[in-house]
């Protein structure tokens, strides 16, 4: 083995020692990188509704609420020019993962009513499965790669035939009421 894989196995046998404590942890985002490194570097194999989306700090918040429900229209999906990214208006969040893809790698919205009812019944159990664990958790740790605010969507947004979105602005409680759900 060499130094950095040494360090390596030694940095992740301490933060599993680490997590033990918590009977839950889980990406919140705002990037789908924050799961791709819980996978890879701490074995976590459960998916969770933010794993691969894009989220502001605000949307996560919005959607760890007990009584939000996912449900994706069409009439909420705005696309980039280039159908790289698809907007969600609603839940003002970035899926660049839910949709097919053509043969050039944009995003398909061929057989659109199929692709939402995958995707809302997708997102329906990943919620679901979320509110059961966190009821049943005693200590639970969300994982953030920093706090966007919604704005940064603000880009993509107007790469798109979206109207404008009423962005929230993120409280300074942010955190405490996240503690508290």
């Amino acid at each position: 083995m060499n130094p950095q894989e040494i360090s390596t196995a030694y940095g992740r046998s301490l933060v599993r020692e680490h997590l033990k404590q918590f009977d839950l942890v889980l990406s919140a985002g705002p990037y789908c990188r924050t799961a791709f490194h819980l996978r890879r570097l701490f074995e976590q194999e459960q998916a969770f509704p933010f794993d691969w989306w894009v989220t502001p700090a605000t949307s996560a918040l919005a959607m760890l609420h007990p009584d939000y429900r996912f449900k994706l229209c069409a009439d909420a999906i705005f696309l980039t020019e280039a159908g790289q990214v698809a907007l969600n208006s609603r839940d003002q969040i970035l899926q660049l993962h839910d949709f097919q893809r053509d043969r050039d790698g944009a995003l398909s919205m061929d057989d659109l009513d199929q692709q939402l009812i995958q995707i809302n019944s997708k997102y329906s159990f990943l919620f679901e499965r979320l509110r059961q664990l966190l009821h049943a958790a005693d200590h639970c740790l969300l994982i953030f790669e920093g706090l966007m605010p919604a704005q940064q969507l603000e880009t993509h947004r107007l790469r798109t035939a979206c109207p404008e979105l009423n962005y929230p602005a993120l409280k300074p409680s942010f955190a405490s009421e996240v503690v508290a759900m």
